[in-house]
């Protein structure tokens, strides 16, 4: 082995002492701004804004908010599954369509208000997929899902109210994230054994949508989560008896 020359380790000894004060600048800082606390909050500021949180999605809101009341409809709340149906073409000129993209169950829950301004006579509740996508755990989907359904329900006494599963996702993102579609089933059966609690009757979309082997049908999405025309048209006719009761 060639010994290291004098310039060398010269270099490599400065080397060294620079980064030793980088580290320890660094943690001086750290200290400075609040330690582990302000860590936390930087990391949690650096994460991608939630779309509840833009003036995009306040605005919608205020939107919804402005519009006259639709007393005695069918109100659907619920994220994008709900937001892309056309439910008056779907249901007729009763159905109100109150979903917004990328909501989860607790964003829906900040917005019941704008559901029981319309004394409905029908409410679809469609939420979870979000959630789910987010990392929550089946337990927590299914406690606040039915703290909303409680919620909804309280506030609308007189409407029938209709809890609606996660649908089934296609096969390529059935494990993907987070156990998917293990997930989706176990909020499914949770809510069947549960919904008593609330007063309210569920519905499970697999029924309709979902293949021999679980997952969304094919024919009824093209991105493995949204449903196409064919995939609505199957919702809402297995849906329309449970709201015509």
């Amino acid at each position: 082995m060639v010994p290291a020359s004098k310039s060398t380790r010269r270099w490599l000894i400065l080397s060294l002492a620079l980064n030793a004060a980088l580290i320890c600048g660094a943690a001086a800082i750290v200290i400075y701004k609040g330690g582990w606390h302000w860590l936390a909050g930087f990391s949690r500021s650096a994460q991608p804004e939630r779309f509840s949180q833009t003036a995009i999605y306040r605005g919608r809101v205020d939107a919804f908010q402005k519009t006259p009341e639709h007393t005695g409809g069918w109100v659907f709340l619920g994220d994008s599954l709900t937001d892309y149906a056309l439910t008056q073409e779907l249901f007729g000129p009763q159905a109100l369509n109150r979903g917004i993209a990328g909501d989860r169950v607790s964003d829906m829950a900040k917005r019941a208000s704008e559901v029981s301004r319309h004394a409905p006579s029908a409410v679809v509740l469609w939420g979870g997929t979000n959630d789910l996508l987010a990392g929550l755990g089946c337990d927590e989907v299914v406690q606040q899902t039915l703290n909303l359904a409680k919620t909804l329900k309280s506030a609308s006494p007189q409407a029938h109210l209709i809890v609606l599963g996660p649908p089934p996702v296609g096969n390529r993102l059935a494990d993907n994230p987070h156990g998917f579609q293990a997930n989706i089933e176990c909020v499914n059966r949770n809510l069947s054994q549960r919904i008593s609690e609330v007063n309210a009757e569920f519905g499970n979309p697999a029924i309709v949508l979902a293949d021999r082997s679980g997952a969304l049908n094919a024919a009824y999405g093209f991105d493995g989560i949204h449903l196409n025309g064919e995939g609505y048209r199957a919702w809402s006719d297995w849906l329309l008896p449970m709201l015509s009761r």
